[in-house]
């Protein structure tokens, strides 16, 4: 497998979980009222990270055509840092579950 592509790879499936552990750590510190953030801001930031992510990943699979889907799902890493980010958006579901 081509080794600059599995490490774009990496690098994105890795920036989304960090991105997705500080939404969760801000969204648990506004909920126990540590911290005040405006109204719709951690949404907005949100967004802004799909939109950019999304293109990215649509040029690296453009860029490396030779690592298909298949091949980065024999990944070992790669399948556990997915999983990794599965299990933390059903932390955030229970998390938005609990009543404020």
């Amino acid at each position: 497998m081509n080794q600059e592509g599995r490490k774009k790879w990496y690098g994105v499936v890795i920036f989304v979980i960090l991105w997705y552990v500080l939404n969760t750590i801000l969204y648990v510190l506004e909920f126990s009222q540590r911290i005040s953030l405006p109204p719709y801001f951690l949404l907005i930031i949100s967004v802004v990270i799909f939109v950019l992510v999304i293109p990215y990943m649509y040029y690296l699979h453009k860029k490396y055509p030779e690592l298909t889907q298949k091949e980065l799902r024999k990944d070992k890493k790669l399948w556990g840092l997915t999983w990794i980010f599965v299990l933390l958006v059903f932390l955030d579901m229970i998390l938005a579950r609990i009543p404020t």
